[in-house]
């Protein structure tokens, strides 16, 4: 019996160890990132109310100083990483509320960015994203950079924060840091210890030499555009339909349609149709998506002139591709999530525009 209870009490013990390293581990993967484990705002310990962060949270003079007009941005920035990192164990939070109510008197949501100064718009967004920072919402921080387009402090924290949001992304992680970090018509507003902290953080997520932006996005993306006959695959130009120049991507009332045969295709998928069932089936990536003609069901296909049509986003869903739609343009993605209002985002996305459009006048 002795020795059954000392076998048991030994396996009892390996397995609550055993335990205890997957939970240890998980809160490192939880909590390794590069919103979490930058932490810059060690450069500036010197600076009260960053200290006061760090050991009290957010308080209302902290809220105060993030607030002020007369607050350095990138102590805005360290105060608020101090917050965080000084809370303990990183989870899901709701400070931007608080601060909302605190700063302001008001509710989160009745909060417009049009409304603030640049440097309050970066604030919400700074807390905004690390309140949610396994999964950031990252819309106010573009919108500061944007109104910010001189600020090192205001690119940086956008790019730690586009890290996060898109872990898989060839345009974020250790590029986007070197990318801001080579940007000379930014202003170094700072201090060097803090970009170091950032910069040797990051540098663990480099992967090879960076590429231009531009042709990693091409390299993993299909262009097209609205009533436009020329499409670019993976950089390469071609045509949507050779054979029918009319097959060409179009809006019909209010829904945005694409040639399913050809973005399926482009993707690597096999395409069937069953003229009796009228409905094709997709193979891709060991799966098979039926679209069924008409307008029900939950992929709609649509028959024009012999070519098979469907919905923009379906497809998308479908494939599991991001989608970049703005004014006829559409870049179908592997992993690269480009937003609309971002103005950087938007410029790489012109580019693109750009090359189409002389493939469709050529």
């Amino acid at each position: 019996m002795r020795f059954t209870f000392k076998i048991g009490s030994l396996a009892f013990m390996t397995a609550m160890l055993l335990l205890a390293a997957l939970h240890w581990q998980v809160g490192i993967a939880r909590a390794d990132s590069p919103l979490t484990s930058t932490a810059f705002h060690e450069a500036y310990a010197n600076v009260a109310k960053v200290n006061e962060a760090r050991k009290s949270g957010l308080t209302k003079s902290v809220a105060a100083f993030l607030a002020s007009e007369k607050t350095a941005l990138a102590e805005k920035a360290a105060a608020i990483h101090a917050i965080y990192a000084g809370a303990g164990a990183w989870e899901e939070r709701d400070l931007a509320s608080q601060y909302a109510k605190l700063a302001y008197g008001k509710a989160l949501s009745s909060l417009a960015a049009k409304t603030l100064r640049p440097d309050e718009v970066f604030v919400v967004g700074y807390l905004k994203a690390m309140d949610r920072y396994l999964a950031p919402d990252t819309a106010w921080l573009a919108a500061a950079k944007d109104a910010m387009p001189g600020s090192m402090t205001a690119a940086l924290v956008y790019a730690l924060a586009q890290s996060q949001a898109q872990p898989d992304s060839a345009l974020y992680g250790w590029c986007a840091i070197e990318r801001v970090l080579n940007d000379a018509s930014l202003k170094k507003d700072m201090r060097q210890d803090a970009i170091d902290r950032i910069k040797n953080y990051m540098m663990l997520y480099k992967n090879g030499e960076c590429k231009d932006e531009l042709a990693l996005l091409l390299e993993q993306s299909v262009a097209l555009t609205i009533e436009g006959p020329a499409v670019l695959i993976y950089g390469k130009p071609g045509t949507v339909d050779s054979e029918d120049a009319a097959a060409k991507p179009h809006v019909q009332d209010g829904v945005t349609l694409v040639p399913l045969r050809f973005v399926a295709g482009a993707f690597g998928a096999k395409v069937d149709y069953d003229a009796k069932k009228r409905e094709v089936a997709v193979a891709y990536a060991g799966e098979r998506l039926i679209f069924v003609e008409g307008e029900g069901g939950e992929r709609p296909l649509r028959v024009l002139n012999g070519r098979t049509f469907v919905p923009l986003r379906t497809i998308a869903e479908a494939l599991g591709k991001q989608v970049y739609y703005d004014q006829g343009l559409i870049i179908l993605s592997n992993g690269i999530s480009l937003n609309p209002q971002d103005g950087h985002d938007r410029a790489l996305a012109e580019q693109v525009r750009k090359r189409l459009a002389e493939l469709n006048t050529a």
